[in-house]
């Protein structure tokens, strides 16, 4: 099963997910790359789940509009395992703020 570019939009966010997804093989290679409204065109955090889907390979990179928002000692952000804390955007409803 093959997945390419689709699309979910959400409170100015938009996620966009590449899968190829063997169901006989039981293995996966999906990708999922996450916009937001401010940086439309550019990636704000990439995740990806890759191998046997019982237990994938799971990883979290931050995209080069996530390396624009400096981490601020007040802002709210994720803490993300391999990477570090991502700053969240400042963006109305997103993220549950």
């Amino acid at each position: 099963m093959t997945t390419n570019s689709l699309a979910v939009q959400g409170n100015r966010a938009t996620a966009r997910v590449t899968s190829r997804t063997n169901l006989v093989a039981s293995t996966t290679d999906t990708t999922v790359n996450f916009y937001v409204a401010e940086q439309p065109s550019t990636t704000y955090l990439t995740t990806s789940a890759r191998g046997s889907t019982s237990s994938p390979s799971l990883s979290v990179a931050r995209g080069p509009a996530a390396a624009r928002d400096q981490p601020s000692s007040s802002g709210p952000s994720l803490p993300i395992p391999g990477v570090g804390r991502l700053p969240l955007p400042n963006l109305p409803g997103l993220f549950g703020r």
